[in-house]
């Protein structure tokens, strides 16, 4: 079943979710989603040419609740993060309202890094989504 959000969901015979595509994100994230720490995306190899893993990934990271994005598979320190460090509950949220759209971070319900500051209104208007490209751009 697909949801409005564009969430995909597997249901069993008793209607009950067994899988669902916002628990396993590639290299998008859509309104509604939410990475918590530990989840990753990561970029397609190629554009629209090849979509296997390729070489950037953005991270909430396990350890320290620090969002980066760096090169994959190298142990690259990343080229961009948000020093959200020693924090033990962080997840990115996609979040979209009824007239704009918001990426940030959050520890608890505590705003602590906006991710993006210019989204077109009003945002019923847009589709929108948040993608890590092969170049590394998110």
């Amino acid at each position: 079943m697909m949801q409005d959000n564009g969430n995909f969901l597997l249901l069993n015979s008793l209607s009950k979710i067994i899988w669902q595509s916002f628990d396993s994100p590639t290299d998008t994230i859509l309104p509604g989603q939410i990475l918590n720490m530990g989840h990753m995306l990561f970029s397609n190899a190629n554009g629209t040419e090849d979509y296997s893993t390729g070489q950037y990934k953005l991270e909430v990271q396990k350890s320290d609740g620090n969002i980066v994005i760096s090169a994959f598979p190298y142990s690259d320190p990343g080229y961009w993060y948000t020093s959200t460090t020693s924090n033990t509950s962080v997840r990115l949220i996609y979040l979209q309202q009824h007239i704009t759209a918001f990426i940030y971070t959050v520890i608890g319900t505590h705003n602590i890094f906006n991710m993006a500051t210019e989204v077109p209104n009003p945002v019923q208007n847009y589709y929108h989504r948040a993608t890590i490209n092969d170049r590394g751009n998110f």
